[in-house]
């Protein structure tokens, strides 16, 4: 559990794209330099699909970025996020095209990888 002063603004996290038809939804955000790489996001993204997935009940979580972004990639792998596919020359970045790449994780992968594990008995 990472904590803040109350006055500390590490960033911000957001759920977009909210299809309550189809069950889906997406996140984006924003995270100030200093509070990089120290868990913040991650367990923001956790709190908010615990909240999707088992308060609202939506069945699916979409995420996309650009490709050689190896940071948030990982970010997403560590959630259990998929790779579903490709989006070519989608992005022009510094002068050249790159791919986009589109992730999602079901709420049946999410509650396989991080529902919390009975207490042993005794």
């Amino acid at each position: 559990m990472v904590t803040l002063d109350a006055d500390d603004l590490a960033g911000w996290v957001a759920i977009t794209d909210i299809d309550e038809g189809s069950g889906t939804f997406s996140t984006m955000y924003w995270v100030l330099p200093d509070f990089r790489g120290r868990g913040y996001v991650l367990e923001s993204k956790l709190m908010m699909l615990r909240y999707m997935f088992g308060e609202r009940r939506f069945k699916k979580y979409n995420t996309r970025c650009v490709e050689g972004n190896t940071s948030i990639i990982g970010h997403f792998e560590a959630l259990g996020c998929q790779l579903e596919g490709r989006i070519r020359r989608n992005i022009f970045t510094d002068g050249r095209y790159l791919d986009e790449l589109c992730y999602g994780l079901t709420v049946d992968e999410f509650n396989a990888r991080w529902s919390e594990q009975p207490e042993p008995p005794g």
